[in-house]
C-alpha cells in the first residue's frame, strides 16, 4: 500500500517488520528489493533533475540579461540586423530552456 503512494520509506519499514517476524517470507524480501530499486532510481533521478536545475538557472539568468541588451540596442537602433537576430535566438533558447525543464 506505501508503494503505491510513494512512501518507500514506510514500506520498507513494514517489510524489515514482517522479515523480523518471518525471516523466510519471499513476498516481503522481493517487495523490499523492488522498492529499494525504486528508491535507487528515484535517487537518481533526483540527482539529475538538481543537476539540471544547476546548470539550467543560470543560463536563463543569463539569457534574460541577454534579451534586454537587444531590447536596448533596438531602442536605440531599430533597424539593428544582429540585435534582431540575437533577440530571435535568445528568445528561442529560452523556450527550449523552459520547455525542457518542466
Amino acid at each position: 500500500m506505501w508503494e503505491a503512494k510513494d512512501e518507500l520509506e514506510l514500506a520498507m519499514a513494514d517489510y524489515d517488520a514482517i522479515l523480523v517476524e518471518d525471516p523466510n517470507n519471499l513476498f516481503a524480501v522481493k517487495r523490499q528489493v523492488q522498492a529499494n530499486e525504486l528508491m535507487s532510481i528515484y535517487s537518481h533521478h533526483s540527482l539529475y533533475l538538481h543537476h539540471l536545475l544547476y546548470i539550467f538557472t543560470p543560463l536563463t539568468i543569463n539569457i534574460s540579461i541577454a534579451m534586454a541588451d537587444y531590447d536596448a540596442i533596438l531602442t536605440e537602433d531599430p533597424n539593428n540586423l544582429f540585435a534582431v537576430k540575437r533577440q530571435v535566438q535568445a528568445k528561442e533558447l529560452m523556450r527550449n530552456v523552459s520547455h525542457f525543464s518542466r
